[in-house]
């Protein structure tokens, strides 16, 4: 190019022409339709960087060429000009006096041409850099758009938790091994046992002797935050029991909107005030869930809106909700809501807090043939002690017209609305403890009581004890050999067919007593 660029400024017949060029500014001299035919010009297509530069560079190949055939071609025609011109005598024509030439004209006309010439080269040199600068700002604006995208994955979380176990189980009834519970008797719906929780079926109680592998959950969560105001989560909720089957449901799908550390709403699926608060005091719901759940008098999450908040520093909690009642594996339409909320108060390691539920459980629906229960009535405390190597704690649950009978209804034929009419009332307590015996191994125990019927089978007492010792060989991974042992007794009743309380090891009781031990590799994972 500079080769060419001193044969324009060496050529003398360009002079007119280049004069032409020379009038037009250099800020003006993008390379625009008129420099490039038609067929040439860009096309607003998506191309990769490399690919952009390369369709450029190639651009300007072509350009420097046609600007250099349209200089050859003026010099062809200036040259063929200067020899058929006529030449002109000098002589003939020279006046007797002498006109003195302006050598200040002539002084002043050279320096002018080569200025010309100079800003038209300075020109055609600009049209790289003019097109470079219009490459870049194409990939940087492809590149902003990645990052923009990438942005969104930034705040996007995507994890995953599973709960599963490899054990050998022991069931005993009446002293006696029992075979698996027979299929359900009659219709109307135990609200004992939250509606949909499979896990809950009575139809899953526990064989005399078995060995198998649990997947007790598995969560699938994503979680975006669109700003400091504004977020989201979806969370599916999987379960595998073994002889029973699977089950998907979704456990969170809900928009958050927060004001401040003190008020955020929830609007959709989300957690319950009172079950996954005492989870996390607890620390160990991947062998157990808690005692109010336990014995089937709560559940973790529900369709409905939440608002939830910390004030003061967070030395008081408080977390309110409005739900179908029914939890989320059966969201009903029902005539009127469900309350459930908590306050806890936080100091130096110590939580103290209560939370009380109340509703209809999603089963005032008053079609034909549904009977509308009496509005369920829950009460909870706890107390806790969580720091360091230490975590110890208790709970206390009461719960009245959570049952829809005297009996299990799912388990015994009731005939008439005077069984179901009747009220029935639980209650509860848990105890718990953990130490961090070294970096990576804890050992942990705990001891639950529990007298579901206190009207309608006041014998009936359930005993429930678990001890472990946890290995976890990274933060996100806990693996635990474990022992359960569940004791029911039932002395001094009367009636003439057995009664059980559902749990997640399955419907354990009997006409007398029973007895479950399990033994096993319990295992949690999550990202």
């Amino acid at each position: 190019m500079q080769h060419f660029f001193q044969s324009l400024r060496r050529s003398s017949g360009l002079i007119p022409v280049l004069g032409i060029f020379a009038s037009i500014p250099v800020t003006s001299f993008p390379v625009k339709a008129a420099s490039v035919p038609p067929s040439r010009k860009l096309k607003s297509v998506h191309y990769s960087a490399a690919a952009e530069i390369a369709r450029q560079s190639e651009e300007i190949r072509q350009l420097h060429a046609e600007l250099k055939a349209l200089a050859l071609r003026l010099d062809a025609q200036e040259n063929k000009k200067q020899q058929t011109a006529t030449p002109v005598v000098v002589q003939a024509d020279i006046p007797q006096k002498a006109v003195p030439l302006n050598t200040n004209e002539l002084k002043n006309e050279q320096p002018t041409l080569s200025e010309q010439q100079l800003r038209l080269a300075a020109a055609i040199d600009s049209i790289p850099d003019q097109i470079n600068k219009q490459v870049d700002k194409s990939v940087s604006q492809r590149i902003d758009k990645k990052l923009k995208f990438g942005d969104w994955f930034a705040n996007t979380h995507i994890g995953m938790r599973m709960y599963s176990n490899a054990s050998y189980v022991n069931y005993r009834q009446d002293g006696q091994a029992a075979a698996w519970m027979p299929g359900r008797t009659s219709a109307p719906t135990s609200i004992n046992t939250p509606a949909g929780n499979i896990g809950y079926d009575t139809k899953n109680r526990p064989v005399g002797d078995s060995m198998g592998f649990d997947l007790k959950r598995f969560y699938l969560m994503v979680d975006h935050k669109f700003n400091d105001n504004w977020a989201a989560r979806l969370t599916t909720d999987a379960s595998y029991i073994s002889g029973v089957g699977e089950a998907i449901y979704i456990k969170h799908a809900y928009l958050e909107g927060k004001q401040s550390d003190a008020l955020s709403v929830r609007f959709g699926a989300a957690d319950l005030p009172w079950l996954p608060f005492v989870e996390n005091l607890y620390g160990y719901r991947w062998v157990e869930n808690t005692s109010s759940e336990r014995a089937n008098f709560a559940t973790s999450a529900d369709w409905g809106i939440f608002a939830l908040g910390k004030l003061w520093n967070g030395l008081v909690e408080y977390n309110m909700a409005v739900v179908d009642g029914s939890g989320y594996r059966s969201p009903f339409r029902s005539k009127n809501p469900d309350f459930e909320g908590r306050i806890n108060v936080n100091y130096a390691g110590f939580t103290v807090g209560g939370g009380a539920h109340i509703g209809h459980q999603g089963q005032e629906r008053g079609q034909l043939g549904q009977y509308v229960y009496n509005a369920a009535q829950r009460y909870n405390a706890v107390i806790a002690y969580v720091h360091g190597r230490f975590r110890f704690g208790g709970e206390y649950f009461y719960a009245k017209d959570f049952t829809a009978s005297s009996l299990d209804c799912n388990l015994n034929a009731c005939t008439t609305d005077s069984t179901l009419n009747k009220k029935d009332a639980g209650q509860g307590w848990s105890g718990w403890g953990s130490i961090r015996v070294l970096d990576r191994v804890s050992v942990f125990g705990r001891y639950d009581w529990a007298q579901p019927f206190m009207k309608s089978d006041s014998h009936f007492r359930d005993h429930y004890f678990n001890a472990g010792v946890d290995w976890q060989p990274i933060k996100n991974i806990d693996v635990g050999l474990v022992y359960k042992q569940e004791n029911v007794t039932n002395n001094g009743y009367t009636g003439t067919v057995p009664i059980y309380i559902n749990t997640t090891n399955g419907a354990i009781g009997g006409m007398r007593s029973a007895s479950y031990r399990e033994v096993g590799l319990f295992t949690n994972f999550n990202f």
